[in-house]
């Protein structure tokens, strides 16, 4: 016998890049020069993208501080919705779930 394991040994072996990282590391100059690129006065005005990467170089400037990333839908939270919650565990188990996301706030006619 070779000294290779069976293939379906092999899947179930622990990855240590199935863990997501409990940090994320960004290179200051990088950070910078891609903020250029998507900001206000760039060719490739990107506000959602150039406000996104404001608040992470904020956050990475307060670097004394700890921060917890709070993803919500609508009125939903996971600390208080536990349909959201099981919604946002399933996805980040990497299943598959059915919950539906309700319809963006303010996107409604008057009426």
């Amino acid at each position: 016998m070779s000294g290779e394991e069976p293939s379906s040994r092999r899947k179930h072996l622990f990855n240590p890049m199935d863990i997501p990282p409990k940090e994320i590391r960004v290179e200051h100059r990088l950070l910078n020069a891609a903020l250029e690129r998507v900001g206000p006065a760039s060719e490739d005005n990107d506000r959602m993208i150039f406000h996104l990467l404001t608040i992470l170089s904020e956050m990475g400037l307060a670097w004394r501080s700890e921060y917890k990333i709070v993803l919500f839908s609508g009125e939903d939270e996971p600390e208080f919705s536990d349909e959201y919650a099981v919604h946002l565990d399933r996805l980040a188990s990497g299943l598959e779930s059915e919950w539906e996301y309700p319809e963006p706030m303010g996107n409604g006619e008057e009426e």
